[in-house]
């Protein structure tokens, strides 16, 4: 498996000038358009999750 590039904002997790990232999209529906993406796109995904909550939990 590739290693995942935490700094990278693109595709799916891009930002959007300041607006909310899932702004429109229900919950289920970011669940349905995760599990669409092959296994090594949600591994990676999971990776990128993972590292952003301990990097929100350090600036607490």
């Amino acid at each position: 498996m590739k290693k995942a590039k935490f700094e990278s904002r693109s595709g799916i997790l891009s930002d959007r000038g300041g607006q909310k990232p899932m702004e429109g999209i229900t919950f289920s529906e970011a669940l349905e358009i995760i599990e669409s993406l092959p296994e090594e796109q949600r591994e990676t995904l999971i990776q990128i999750v993972q590292h952003r909550l301990i990097e929100q939990r350090r600036e607490r």
